[in-house]
């Protein structure tokens, strides 16, 4: 998973970047392949916490990116948007425009903690978005 430090912090200040580059460009969040963990979407302007989500089945930037279709079921947090706001994808993808993703990379194989870390941060952050 990571290089046996523990764990690795990254930050993705590009949240919006699939949507203002060529379709489909995830390059900024290749630091993400291979890592699992827990991710954070913090609005860049006011740094308000809007999502909190976990990666242990899959790694951190499939987790990531499954925001960034307008179907993908595994887009929690765009749905939890689109829900909560009645606003469509294209407000979601404004959203993320002024966002930023930080993500933790985790050197455990178990759910249970990372789930753990999750909700600890849940508890603590209170994202707008998490139900």
């Amino acid at each position: 998973m990571t290089n046996g430090t523990g764990f690795d912090v990254m930050t993705v200040e590009c949240a919006g970047a699939p949507f203002s580059q060529a379709a489909n460009d995830y390059a900024c969040f290749k630091e993400m392949i291979g890592k699992f963990g827990v991710y954070v979407f913090q609005d860049k302007a006011t740094n308000q916490v809007l999502y909190v989500g976990e990666a242990y089945k899959q790694d951190l930037k499939t987790r990531v990116i499954q925001n960034y279709t307008e179907k993908d079921t595994g887009g929690t947090f765009r749905k939890n948007f689109c829900d909560a706001e009645s606003k469509s994808f294209q407000d979601f993808k404004t959203l993320l425009q002024g966002s930023s993703v930080k993500a933790m990379a985790i050197d455990t194989d178990s759910k249970v903690l990372i789930g753990a870390i999750e909700a600890i941060l849940i508890s603590a952050l209170k994202p707008k978005y998490n139900k």
